[in-house]
């Protein structure tokens, strides 16, 4: 996975310093700087891994972004099936976003 060079923003510089010590929160907030463009060039592969690592320690706002991700094939193909997985998971956990996600598909 690549970073962006030495950022001249000191609180993206910590967030990636924090990223890559497996903060989970960071790497949630930095995946969504790379979904959205927020202080790095925009990357939708890019964010998608930085969720991923968030999702494998439990993040449940991480998991609700990833299961979008594969919902709406961004950075992905779209996977339906794989983003219903990832979004029950999460709303069984008490993720708001991902039970609403789920209300979504029956519609």
């Amino acid at each position: 996975m690549t970073t962006p060079p030495e950022s001249e923003d000191p609180a993206l510089a910590a967030l990636i310093a924090n990223a890559q010590a497996e903060d989970a929160e960071a790497q949630y907030q930095l995946g969504l700087r790379y979904l959205h463009g927020i202080g790095v060039v925009q990357d939708d592969q890019q964010g998608g891994e930085w969720l991923a690592q968030a999702v494998a320690q439990g993040h449940l706002p991480a998991m609700g972004e990833f299961g979008m991700l594969f919902r709406m094939g961004r950075g992905t193909d779209p996977d339906l099936l794989q983003a219903a997985q990832i979004h029950l998971a999460a709303a069984q956990q008490g993720d708001e976003t991902s039970q609403y996600q789920l209300a979504d598909y029956k519609a």
